[in-house]
């Protein structure tokens, strides 16, 4: 498994698997893929043997404070630690900049996932796109 890192720039391969796997499994709107984060975003793309297999961006949230988002792995991939792997790249990078704290928005049927990852849910359940989302964090 290896990885790349894009600053402020989404690569097609990284909107190829948010639309896989948002939009024709989950039932996202193909609108709803993309937003302004993505153009100051970190991006990440993880690779199986040369193929794109995952990605997720990550953008400063505030003073000390990163936001992991659109975490996304292909379905044939799952299981194999790619999710985890992200968010532990992330979270490196995040101390590099300075981060205290990373913040996410989880899907509520996904919060345990990120849960086994050090991540602990704060807040009310909200409404993002139609699917009920709670938001966790993890001081770093």
């Amino acid at each position: 498994m290896n990885y790349k890192l894009f600053e402020n720039i989404l690569p097609k391969e990284a909107i190829e698997i948010r639309y896989k796997v948002f939009t024709l499994e989950q039932g996202f709107a193909k609108e709803d893929n993309l937003d302004a984060f993505d153009n100051k975003s970190i991006h990440i793309l993880v690779f199986i043997n040369d193929l794109p297999t995952g990605t997720a961006r990550m953008f400063k949230e505030g003073e000390g404070i990163y936001h992991i988002g659109r975490l996304a792995i292909l379905k044939e991939h799952r299981g194999k630690g790619i999710g985890s792997f992200i968010l532990g790249v992330f979270e490196n990078k995040a101390r590099e900049l300075g981060a205290k704290k990373m913040h996410l928005g989880s899907q509520v049927d996904k919060t345990a996932f990120y849960e086994k990852n050090g991540y602990k849910k704060y807040g009310d359940i909200f409404d993002d796109a139609g699917y009920p989302h709670i938001m966790m964090e993890k001081i770093l």
